[in-house]
């Protein structure tokens, strides 16, 4: 069984295998077999159920006695961008607003905390607004999940978790910075465990976590129930018709920042850095080779981020006055990007995402996109296409962020 599983993955790339499991548990659901699971043990959620400011009251009227709540909403306003060969509407001006609603929960109900989600005790998941196209295009991972048996916790738990919680990018921008609203409520020290989910934990979980004080001790990655929940759920502004190309918020931004502030004021040097993608087997650069060759005219340094520590990663964007990547996760350390840094971002033919638009505004950096040659591919995935970048586009590009060739040049 385990070979055919093997031969498998082997065959059937990732996006598919997710989609037929998706389909599976559907099937399953629509005849009835998940009840027979259910009767042996093996649960699966029930219905997901989306929470914000407007209904907030109305989910959770039958908890009051036991369950308080608190609304946040905070406005941020994106900039232009310094410069975009074919101008999108996902990286135009605009203004996001984020509407948060914390929940503490004195647990007498059975909420859990499982499948990296909040459940109640009917086994509903309770998460963030989510639309049909985010459904179909990237559904959960619980969608096809059979549930994990929570454990007793006794004092108090806060929710430090994802659909995605090892994705780099996901945790520093959405999942980390969570902690700020449990600020709101309780010195950290009150807080007895802090919930993650089940994954692999890296090395930037813990570098990060140990950084806001948290120790890992305190880390919770079975699923559990407890005296006291505390969960911050997030809905960002959907400004698009696409909550794919969701703007990310400048509160989250800046706690994840501050976290590595004297890294950040003691750099003084002035690098170029070409960021290169590492060891992906997706959305590859193509003709690599030849962009660097040409970035390397102008002092670029190609740096990969692969093995980095989040300091050593926060010291190199730092010290940039220029940075040329790729679209995908290594640009989070926009984090670190001190104003008035040259950000150039690459990416696939069609393929648009405001994420690092969105993170060079709140960074106060000059941003310039280029887009890719269209090329035949395997992949309808937009974001899982490789790229093709045209040398004389990206020379012009280089000369419009006044980035001029260096006879010679020393990478500190």
């Amino acid at each position: 069984m385990k070979k055919l599983g093997k031969i498998a993955r082997s065959i059937i790339p990732y996006d598919m295998r997710e989609k037929l499991r998706i389909l599976f548990f559907k099937h399953f659901r629509t005849i009835g077999i998940l009840n027979l699971f259910s009767s042996l043990g093996l649960l699966t959620y029930r219905k997901y159920i989306q929470v914000n400011h407007e209904n907030v009251e109305v989910v959770f009227a039958e908890f009051k006695k036991n369950l308080k709540y608190q609304k946040f909403s905070e406005e941020n306003h994106i900039k232009p961008a310094y410069y975009i060969k074919e101008p999108s509407l996902e990286l135009q001006p605009f203004t996001a607003t984020t509407k948060t609603v914390l929940l503490d929960i004195q647990n007498k109900n059975g909420f859990s905390f499982r499948n990296n989600h909040l459940l109640d005790k009917e086994l509903n998941v309770l998460g963030e607004n989510r639309t049909t196209e985010l459904d179909e295009r990237l559904p959960l991972p619980i969608y096809s999940q059979v549930l994990h048996t929570p454990i007793k916790l006794k004092g108090t738990v806060a929710y430090l978790s994802d659909p995605d919680p090892a994705n780099y990018y996901h945790w520093m921008c959405r999942t980390l910075p969570l902690l700020r609203f449990y600020q709101k409520l309780l010195n950290f020290q009150e807080i007895d465990y802090f919930y993650v989910g089940k994954f692999p934990l890296k090395n930037f979980h813990k570098e990060t976590l140990e950084a806001a004080g948290i120790s890992m001790n305190r880390v919770i990655q079975e699923a559990c129930t407890a005296d006291r929940l505390l969960m911050a759920i997030t809905n960002r502004s959907i400004c698009f018709d696409n909550q794919i190309n969701d703007p990310i918020n400048k509160e989250s931004f800046l706690f994840s920042r501050y976290l590595f502030a004297d890294i950040i004021e003691n750099s003084s040097k002035k690098n170029r850095l070409y960021i290169q993608r590492g060891n992906v087997s997706r959305r590859k650069l193509i003709n690599e080779t030849e962009v660097i060759g040409l970035l390397e005219k102008y002092g670029f340094q190609a740096v990969s981020m692969d093995n980095k520590t989040v300091q050593q990663q926060a010291d190199l964007f730092s010290s940039a006055e220029a940075i040329v990547a790729l679209h995908g996760a290594a640009l989070t350390n926009l984090l670190f990007a001190k104003p008035g840094v040259k950000v150039i971002e690459l990416a696939s033919y069609g393929y648009v995402n405001n994420c690092f638009y969105t993170m060079a505004s709140y960074a106060e950096a000059d941003y310039l996109y280029l887009q890719g040659e269209k090329i035949e591919q395997n992949t309808n995935d937009l974001r899982n296409l490789d790229t093709l970048i045209n040398i004389p586009e990206l020379e012009d590009i280089l000369l419009r962020a006044s980035l001029n060739q260096v006879s010679s040049f020393t990478f500190e």
